[in-house]
Formats: structure tokens, sequence, C-alpha cells
């Protein structure tokens, strides 16, 4: 929420799946992702972000220029400048070894993300080669294509990145 500007941003994982098919998403490589801005006093809605493959945690830097939000299925972290000579640009704020799942910023203003998993093979074959997680989707249990992106083994990570 900026509340100098009295509006707020929030993720729009797809427009294909609901949230609790998310999986299929990040699987697919869907890229209807979103951050979109409202605007409380004009009860208007922009997107700012878009294309993105399941965009997952949201977070303002403690000044308030920037946002950032995290492609749980690429690992990129994208920042959306809102203030500033970039405002209104977005560029790629870090690459984090693994799947995000979410982000808060730290009192000092780095961020903590947390990630699902790391990166593996499969999940990234999945996800940049789009036919083989749409073929995957309509033929295999999402319990074992959940496990394949995973890696088989579950784990969690945090990263911690300066802000």
């Amino acid at each position: 929420i900026d509340e100098e500007e009295d509006v707020f941003y929030f993720n729009d994982s797809s427009d294909k799946y609901h949230f609790r098919d998310i999986h299929y998403v990040t699987i697919c490589g869907e890229r209807s992702g979103r951050v979109i801005r409202y605007n409380k006093k004009t009860k208007e809605a922009k997107v700012v972000l878009d294309n993105l493959i399941s965009n997952n945690g949201l977070a303002l830097n403690k000044d308030g220029s920037f946002l950032i939000t995290c492609e749980s299925a690429t690992g990129i972290v994208h920042r959306y400048w809102i203030k500033g000579p970039k405002a209104g640009t977005s560029d790629i704020f870090a690459k984090v070894p693994g799947h995000p799942d979410n982000i808060r910023r730290t009192p000092t203003g780095d961020f903590w993300i947390a990630l699902h998993c790391k990166d593996n093979r499969i999940g990234n074959w999945m996800v940049y080669k789009r036919w083989l997680g749409k073929s995957a989707e309509k033929t295999v249990n999402l319990k074992l294509l959940v496990a394949l992106f995973n890696g088989f083994k579950p784990h969690g990570i945090v990263v911690k990145i300066s802000g």
C-alpha cells in the first residue's frame, strides 16, 4: 500500500486458472500473471506489469520508490518503479536459486524471499518448454507433477536480498 498516493498494488497470478489450480500455471508456463495498481480515490485499476508466470509475493521498498514481485516458475524477481526518473518502468531486480513463494521487507529495507524448492532441470523444462507442461497437465496426476517440479524432495529455502 502506498499511503501517500492512496493506492495499493496486488498480484493476479492467472486469468485462466483458479487459485486452487495454481500449480498448473507454473507447470504450464502460462503467462497471464500481472500486477495491478488500484487507486482508492478514483476507483481506477491499471495493469502495471504483465506477461508474468505465476507471480507471487509483493513488497514495496522502504522509501516507496519501487515494488518487487516474484515469478514462482522462473525465480525472477521483477522490480516496478513507482517514483523517480524510472517511474512506470520495470526491470529484473534479481534471479533467485529456486521457486519463490513470498516476499517480506525487513525493517532495514532488505527483502526476505521464501523459496518452496530450489531449481531443478525437470521443473525448468516444464516451464520453458510449454508444450511439455501442457502435455503433462493432461496426462499426469497433479501430485506427481508437483513432485517432479520440486525435484521429489520437499524443502524450503530463504534468501535475503539487499533493498
